[in-house]
């Protein structure tokens, strides 16, 4: 099994998706700070198990608190975002990360679009 940390909570965000955003944002010449992140929040564990089934890996993800991985770098349990302002600004946010992950791995070539 690939063991995953399910305490940590995060928001997934495709690199292809907020560089859109900055391109629309650099268009209409916006200014100050900005979170970009793709819609909702998971943990590791979720995000790991929803890659290997979108993928149709026959391969169990199992859930692990975070202190039996320990590192060097302190983590926050949750660092997930939301993109109020570039919503406010843009009249939108990003994409669920379940779609950018599609994405992702239909780009990657590790599944069919």
């Amino acid at each position: 099994p690939v063991r995953v940390v399910n305490d940590i909570w995060m928001s997934p965000t495709y690199t292809m998706d907020v560089a859109g955003v900055l391109d629309e944002l650099i268009q209409i010449n916006a200014t100050g700070l900005y979170h970009a992140a793709n819609a909702g929040r998971c943990t590791w564990h979720e995000f790991a198990r929803e890659a290997v089934r979108m993928i149709g890996l026959d391969t169990e993800v199992e859930p692990i608190p975070s202190d039996a991985y320990p590192t060097r770098a302190r983590r926050p349990k949750d660092s997930s975002m939301e993109s109020v302002r570039l919503l406010d600004t843009l009249g939108h946010s990003l994409r669920p990360w379940q779609e950018a992950l599609r994405a992702y791995l239909v780009e990657k070539g590790y599944m069919q679009a």
